[in-house]
């Protein structure tokens, strides 16, 4: 079965997550920042989690987060899609999952909350046998919705709901080869 997609909103990052920060800088200035950039992202897929009661999947993951910049200021994409990486180490811890099971997807819109943030969307991907999978379960939903439909419509109403039947020339040679 498809499992509903997770929305996480992420704070814009720090400055101090950012790979160009943190290549021209020591480790121990950006330490703090990425660990609890790390830590934010990891309480809030917990809490994604639990409000959507995700079941764990044993396949690829599909995050794709949506920037929306805090001010006017250009930036490098490269630099705003590596700002992720930490995010996604959370992300991955809370969900007990490698991070290399996911494929990250990036777009970038103007700018839009007072603040700025990341909105991240976590999809799973299905195989080729989950989405048949899904697909049945699906057909099946819908044929019990149609049924339960139906009856609710002709209770009490006289109206009769008709059955598909075999052709009568079918039912005639069941029964012949019954009594022989």
């Amino acid at each position: 079965m498809k499992l509903p997609p997770m929305r996480i909103i992420l704070p814009w990052p720090p400055k101090q997550v950012f790979p160009n920060f943190i290549r021209g800088n020591h480790w121990s200035k950006c330490q703090p920042h990425i660990k609890r950039y790390r830590e934010i992202a990891q309480v809030l897929t917990r809490e994604a989690m639990l409000r959507n009661v995700h079941h764990t999947h044993e396949g690829e993951w599909q995050l794709t987060g949506h920037f929306f910049e805090p001010n006017k200021i250009r930036r490098d994409k490269d630099n705003m899609k590596g700002s992720l990486k930490h995010a996604q180490d959370g992300i991955a811890a809370a969900m007990k999952v490698d991070d290399s099971r996911f494929n990250m997807g990036h777009q970038f819109h103007g700018q839009y909350p007072p603040d700025g943030g990341v909105i991240i969307i976590i999809e799973a991907v299905l195989s080729d046998e989950e989405r048949q999978e899904a697909l049945i379960a699906a057909m099946t939903e819908d044929a019990k919705e149609i049924m339960t439909r139906r009856r609710k419509l002709t209770r009490g109403s006289g109206a009769r709901v008709d059955v598909v039947r075999p052709p009568l020339h079918v039912l005639k040679a069941k029964a012949g080869r019954r009594k022989s």
